[in-house]
């Protein structure tokens, strides 16, 4: 009798889904910490940056690499070792005595944490048949969603009731339940990619452009977009991305296949799924300066309601993935994304004095949009590669879901200081009081939050050019 290779699906997706639930908690647990880590190691607000600029840098510069090692390796090896690594340095985290030592550690753990990123996707992938995969993207989304909105609660927790080390060492048992789940229930197929070699110079041109892409928006918004720094940075980013992809080019077995990009669905979707991150990062990353700050919340009532849109797409991504194996995946994307461009336009138009409750449903109208756009949109890119490119289709994925989130914060947050220090000056009133700084204030949001409803306006051409695609039977 013939073994079913599908018999152990759903308790891969388990183990998959406690990675991904530690990978994205980490992102939003570390930030609220980052004050008492500032007074707690006697550093500054620039420095104690880098804590999360690390960890993203490195995730970001490495998801491509470590897909391709997986479709090479094994998708198993690569994404145990990632779960080793993240928790290992989540302990060594917790020790650390000066904030270099925090910094370092952190890419360390980013190391760890892009292994289980970029792998996760194609584990679930190949662990489910074609016409389960969105279903099973759907619930893999809701990990995602429900690490995102924990992570405040349950930091701010930790800190007031013990400090900030317990942000590091409280995830250490979950780390070492999961890596136990790995080794015992992921098993690996045989995808007759063992024979390939691995590009490592292709690898290093894209880790460096990514990095000096990521650092260049960094120095952007701190010190100028038209200062040495940032133009250095950038030019070296056009530079090296071109002589990667001239390298790939050439290449015979490359880290990225080009060829993929000739599917106008892989390619598409890719794009739209980096467009439509672009767009809500911008929202994540504002909001709690307008909730705290013009609105007058208080940290409490504003942290329950940034959990508003993440507990949304966690209740709606599972729907949506069911949804799409038995209609496609063009319809309810490019829906998803419309959802969420109508989302954004209405908190553009949010006044001071706005009643949480007007606060709250302008979120879960963009946490819907969100949750139906992505289980579909994720699904459509991993099936449109062979199963031996799992590994690099779910690497493109995290890349495009890490830069989309970066771009989207440095543009959000350039749109909002031009506009907010534009409307200063230009305010009628001389010198400064507390209704001008407050018009102005109003004036940046509108304006980023427009801003990120175009991309989103963007996504929707991109993800309906994808072409058709039919239910999954």
């Amino acid at each position: 009798m013939v073994p079913d290779p599908y018999a152990r699906k759903w308790l891969t997706l388990l183990v998959v889904s406690v990675g991904t639930f530690m990978a994205t908690l980490d992102s939003s647990i570390v930030n609220i910490s980052l004050p008492s880590i500032t007074q707690a190691l006697n550093t500054d607000l620039p420095t104690v940056q880098w804590v999360v600029t690390a960890y993203l840098l490195t995730i970001t510069s490495l998801l491509l690499s470590f897909g391709r090692l997986g479709d090479i390796l094994g998708r198993k090896p690569v994404y145990t070792a990632g779960f080793v690594v993240f928790t290992a340095a989540s302990v060594i985290c917790g020790l650390a005595q000066t904030i270099e030592q925090l910094i370092l550690l952190r890419a360390l753990q980013g190391v760890g944490a892009g292994m289980m990123m970029a792998i996760s996707p194609a584990i679930v992938s190949a662990a489910f048949p074609s016409k389960e995969r969105g279903k099973a993207l759907g619930l893999h989304a809701t990990a995602v969603a429900t690490g995102a909105s924990l992570g405040p609660t349950l930091g701010g927790m930790l800190i007031h009731f013990m400090d900030w080390r317990m942000v590091f060492f409280a995830r250490v048992p979950v780390g070492i339940i999961g890596i136990a789940l790995a080794v015992l229930v992921l098993r690996e197929r045989a995808e007759g990619s063992r024979k390939q070699r691995f590009d490592l110079t292709g690898a290093a041109l894209l880790s460096v452009a990514l990095s000096s892409l990521l650092l260049g928006m960094n120095r952007g918004q701190t010190e100028g977009w038209d200062s040495p720094a940032t133009v250095l940075l950038l030019a070296l980013f056009a530079l090296l991305s071109a002589a990667f992809l001239a390298v790939e080019y050439r290449v015979v077995q490359p880290m990225l296949d080009l060829s993929l990009f000739r599917y106008r669905v892989f390619a598409a979707s890719n794009l739209s799924a980096m467009l439509s991150f672009m767009a809500s990062s911008g929202t994540i990353f504002l909001m709690p300066f307008f909730l705290i700050s013009v609105q007058g919340f208080d940290p409490t009532q504003a942290g329950a309601l940034m959990t508003v849109s993440p507990l949304t797409i966690a209740v709606v991504g599972p729907v949506s993935g069911w949804l799409s194996d038995r209609v496609g995946s063009r319809g309810l994307s490019s829906l998803g994304i419309a959802v969420s461009c109508l989302g954004l336009v209405l908190l553009s138009d949010l006044r001071p004095g706005a009643a949480p409750f007007d606060v709250a449903w302008r979120l879960a109208m963009t946490g819907l949009g969100q949750g139906l756009f992505q289980p579909p949109n994720n699904s459509c890119i991993m099936s449109s590669v062979p199963r031996d490119r799992l590994g690099i289709a779910g690497g493109m994925l995290a890349t495009m879901r890490n830069l989309g989130m970066s771009l989207g914060v440095a543009i959000a947050g350039a749109v909002y200081s031009t506009r907010y220090s534009h409307a200063l000056a230009g305010n009628a009133t001389p010198g400064l009081n507390q209704e001008s700084i407050l018009t102005a204030s109003m004036v940046g949001f509108h304006d980023a939050y427009l801003v990120a409803a175009a991309f989103a306006a963007i996504g929707i051409f991109a993800s309906l050019v994808r072409g058709q695609d039919r239910p999954k039977r």
